[in-house]
């Protein structure tokens, strides 16, 4: 298993080719959800409607899936390496991080599902991002180096390190209430 949410009703974890659903309060599973013509899923993001985005590392794709109808599709198509996923409530988007040698950050539209590149920033091998509404700045780790590094939300300025010497820092999830930025390695 890689990523995991809390959506509308239920824990999803994405687990290679299947969405696994969770209770919440037990933890026993209540049903996986297959995702035809999926290889590798890795991280997922909600929105406010009740979608679950969850990035497909090396079939290069986004797929989204509907909480309340068990559907999914293809939601993006050709996107290279797909890694770290954040939906981006303010601009509906999704702010994606990608597992590639440019260190590439791009931004899906939720409306049409159109790519744009935001940044390169030559970190190589980008796995996780969170934002930190406090200091209004995204966070990003990296395999490259073993690091996480801030971003101002502009994706104007280069990455600052914070930390460094981090063994495989995965997906990174930033809590807001107790002000702690988690890095699982």
């Amino acid at each position: 298993p890689k990523g995991i949410v809390r959506g509308l009703y239920s824990i999803w974890v994405a687990d290679n080719d299947t969405l696994v659903e969770i209770e919440p309060e037990t933890g026993e599973v209540i049903q996986e959800h297959p995702i035809e013509g999926a290889i590798a899923l890795n991280d997922i993001a909600t929105d406010d409607f009740g979608n679950l985005y969850i990035s497909d590392m090396v079939g290069n794709k986004i797929y989204r899936f509907d909480e309340q109808t068990g559907s999914s599709e293809v939601f993006v198509d050709s996107i290279n390496m797909p890694n770290g996923i954040y939906y981006d409530y303010l601009n509906i988007a999704l702010i994606v991080v990608s597992f590639d040698q440019f260190g590439t950050i791009s931004a899906v539209d939720l409306v049409d599902g159109s790519v744009t590149e935001l940044m390169q920033t030559n970190l190589r091998l980008l796995d996780g991002i969170a934002y930190d509404t406090k200091r209004d700045k995204f966070y990003i780790s990296t395999w490259g180096d073993n690091s996480v590094y801030s971003l101002d939300p502009t994706f104007f300025d280069d990455p600052v390190l914070l930390q460094s010497d981090i063994s495989g820092p995965a997906d990174i999830y930033y809590n807001e209430s107790d002000d702690v930025l988690a890095v699982p390695s």
